[in-house]
């Protein structure tokens, strides 16, 4: 088989090309919210729009109105052919969803839609016209073991027991190969068809009931099981090529599906890579984006301090009474956030990866050993048109300023069990006008177009394990060029990364053991190139999870929902830039240790974070390159409310049906249904003096916001559905707090300062 190494053995354990009715699925959800908006979107779609989402060749955005316009008019006999013609011609590209501005569908799924809203009687035609071809390829994917050739049934044949038996199949095989989420998403796909027959639902759910129990979630399991019962124990079902008896009952397969799986199941690659208990392992805590951290508090005292490194040639005088370099930006935070693990603190200074003891703050090791060559190799002038040479802050002391503040995809990391996972070889940007150092180009080399992801092992003091990317693609060749856009979010075995390759952002799935590339889908063509974008350079984009929907956003005027188990794109969203963040906004140049800073007016606002938050089904996204914060769908991409960013930098988290948006001097509280605000106030100020320093995290309904006031630097518990302020907890530091990293009894902060943790000095 290509892609796997099975031979559909669950085909004998299960099925045959037989059996699911479950509750209704997203797919399904998707289908009755967007069914009726595609009428005029193809027509919209053929006129031409600026974006990052590529239109459809026009030839077959012209196929699928006139497919429309016959169905309008009832000439059903004539659609056949045409909709023959779309699913047989090479898609790529997304077309408008009517009556829902900035909303698209990817073309092959707006087809499918129409194929779908046949009246059943069209719908066996349809079935019937495809049915010479379509059994064809399927009883030659199956021959070949082809799962590519299977998923290409079940796109080119929707709305057919063809694709059913497709993705049957495929679900037998992903069952094979332990993925036990994609088992139940074809199930789901299966489920929610209505052409479907009732033998191929019965073997779905089965399936689906056998891949929660060998996930260890008895409960799902028995809500399947439930499911099935409605069409009918022992009627159709197969286990272990035999049908079950009419006198089945549900503990019985139970019984039965334990049985079986415990003689068949092997430890699989994956298992030994779990999270660990107490623990922080990325970016906001978890793959939603809102985890609640185990902290258990109190502050403590100082248990261990790191210095910044690399800074003197930048920094400002140091406080009265304070040690070491001390300065800040006015409006730029931290972009580095610390990582825990039981043992280690984990945090990315400018030239280097330090891993240290939790405990004791002593240095395990770093990476690269002996940190970055690269600094040594850039340097401190630049030649102008003419030969005249102009003398500028080091290269160096630029690019610790840019690895400080600004730059997202070099900050975050992510650890997944025994493994941390970090982009290397990130380097200056294009010219900025965005920068919170305003450098306008780069004083080094010329930029590379590719970047490299780094697998390290921590149980071996950050041995690297696989790299991927560069030049040449190193461990896995598919993979050269590449320019991952920020760290991959683990799930089941795989990473799941954004990245841009042949002027296409593309979500890739790469083996998180052995780096190999499983598969990669487009998404959007960027209007340029990200090395020569230095806002989508630095605010980077990384995924975000839940309830089988990939929230991709691109930093680049789109957000993406992609279902990763079927490799499917769901739906997109333009969020279409805004004059704020074009070069002609206004700007003003303030001194910061000597050193000509360009930053923007005082009165202006921005996004410093694209990341996603999901509480289902709502996403909450506040894109860097837009001024507003966009509340959609998460299964449709439907908007469901809008704000614009006034006065706040980033959404924190969400509790209770209440977002929490948290600004230089002020925080917010947002109904997450409505939008509306959730408080009494619209904005609830700080205490006075205070001013936001960093990102905090999330405790149960508290969020711990690190708020700093003169050398004074503290926690501001904040009560997110009330809005109540509490007490600042004072930190035992003269050092500014930064970004924050919580997990048992350690609390670790990064700022331009240092790294500083706090808790009791022994466990």
């Amino acid at each position: 088989m290509q892609g796997a190494s099975g031979v559909f053995p669950c085909v004998v354990l299960f099925l045959g090309r037989k059996g699911i009715e479950m509750k209704k699925s997203f797919l399904c959800r998707s289908l009755i919210l967007l069914g009726t908006w595609i009428a005029f979107g193809i027509f919209l779609a053929s006129i031409g729009w600026a974006s990052p989402l590529p239109r459809p060749e026009r030839e077959l955005l012209l196929r699928l109105q006139q497919a429309q316009e016959c169905l309008a008019e009832g000439r059903l006999a004539e659609v056949l052919p045409i909709l023959e013609q779309i699913f047989s011609t090479p898609r790529w590209g997304y077309v408008p969803v009517a009556g829902q501005e900035n909303l698209y569908l990817p073309v092959e799924r707006a087809a499918a839609m129409l194929v779908e809203s046949l009246p059943p009687e069209a719908q066996a035609n349809w079935e019937a016209w495809c049915a010479a071809k379509a059994s064809r390829h399927l009883d030659e994917a199956v021959q070949q073991r082809n799962t590519e050739a299977l998923r290409q049934v079940a796109i080119q044949y929707p709305a057919t027991r063809f694709a059913a038996e497709a993705a049957l199949l495929l679900a037998a095989d992903a069952f094979d190969h332990r993925r036990w989420p994609e088992v139940i998403r074809w199930a789901e796909k299966i489920h929610s068809a209505p052409w479907a027959p009732k033998e191929l639902k019965q073997q779905a759910l089965l399936l689906a009931v056998a891949s929660h129990l060998c996930q260890g979630r008895p409960t799902e399991a028995r809500q399947s099981l439930g499911q099935l019962e409605k069409l009918g124990l022992g009627k159709g079902v197969q286990l272990a090529g035999q049908k079950l008896p009419s006198a089945t009952t549900p503990q019985n397969l139970i019984d039965l599906l334990n049985r079986a799986i415990a003689l068949d199941r092997q430890p699989a690659a994956t298992e030994a890579f779990e999270p660990q208990a107490a623990n922080w392992p990325m970016f906001r805590g978890d793959a939603t984006r809102n985890r609640s951290s185990d902290w258990q508090g109190p502050i403590g005292q100082l248990r261990w301090r790191i210095e910044m490194e690399a800074i003197e040639e930048f920094a400002g005088p140091p406080f009265e009474g304070g040690k070491g370099p001390r300065f800040s930006i006015p409006g730029a935070y931290p972009a580095a956030h610390p990582l825990l693990t039981e043992q280690l603190a984990l945090v990315r200074l400018p030239t280097r990866l330090v891993a240290v003891d939790i405990w004791t703050g002593r240095q395990k090791w770093e990476f690269p050993p002996g940190g970055d060559a690269f600094f040594s190799k850039i340097q401190g002038e630049r030649v102008l048109p003419g030969g005249v040479i102009v003398r500028m802050h080091t290269p160096q002391a630029i690019l610790s300023r840019q690895r400080i503040f600004d730059d997202a995809p070099y900050g975050q990391m992510v650890v997944w069990g025994n493994r941390l996972f970090l982009l290397d070889y990130l380097l200056f940007p294009g010219p900025s006008h965005l920068s919170a150092f305003g450098v306008q180009g780069s004083p080094g080399p010329s930029r590379p177009s590719y970047n490299r992801l780094v697998a390290l092992d921590l149980r071996k003091e950050g041995k690297v394990l696989w790299s991927v990317g560069g030049a040449s693609g190193e461990d896995e060749p598919a993979l050269a060029g590449v320019f991952f856009m920020g760290p991959p979010l683990p799930l089941e075995g795989l990473l799941f990364a954004l990245a841009e390759q042949g002027e296409q952002i593309r979500l890739v799935a790469i083996d998180e053991a052995t780096g190999r590339l499983q598969w990669s889908l487009p998404l959007a063509t960027p209007e340029r190139i990200v090395i020569q974008d230095s806002l989508r350079r630095l605010a980077g984009a990384t995924p975000s999870y839940a309830d089988g929907v990939l929230v991709c956003p691109t930093s680049a005027g789109v957000v993406v929902g992609v279902d990763p188990w079927t490799r499917s794109v769901l739906w997109a969203y333009e969020t279409a830039l805004t004059e704020s963040v074009l070069p002609h906004r206004p700007m003003r140049v303030i001194l910061v240790g000597g050193a000509r800073i360009v930053s923007p007016e005082q009165e202006y606002f921005s996004s410093i974070d694209s990341t996603a938050t999901i509480v289902s089904p709502y996403v909450l996204i506040a894109p860097v390159e837009a001024d507003l914060l966009f509340c959609l769908d998460l299964f449709s991409g439907r908007l469901c409310w809008q704000r614009a960013v006034e006065g706040f930098r980033y959404v924190a988290a969400v509790v209770e049906g209440v977002a929490l948006t948290i600004g230089d001097r002020k925080v917010s509280g947002w109904q997450l249904r409505t939008g509306k605000p959730a408080w009494e106030e619209l904005y609830q100020p700080l205490p006075e003096g205070y001013t936001m320093a960093g990102r905090g995290f999330r405790q149960g309904r508290l969020y711990y916001l690190p708020v700093v006031r003169g050398e004074t630097s503290a926690l501001l518990p904040i009560d997110i559905p009330t809005g109540r302020l509490g007490q600042p907890l004072e930190l035992p530091t003269k050092t500014r707090i930064g970004n924050l990293a919580a997990a048992g009894k350690t609390l670790v902060s990064f700022s331009s300062e240092g790294v500083e943790a706090f808790g009791p000095e022994k466990p």
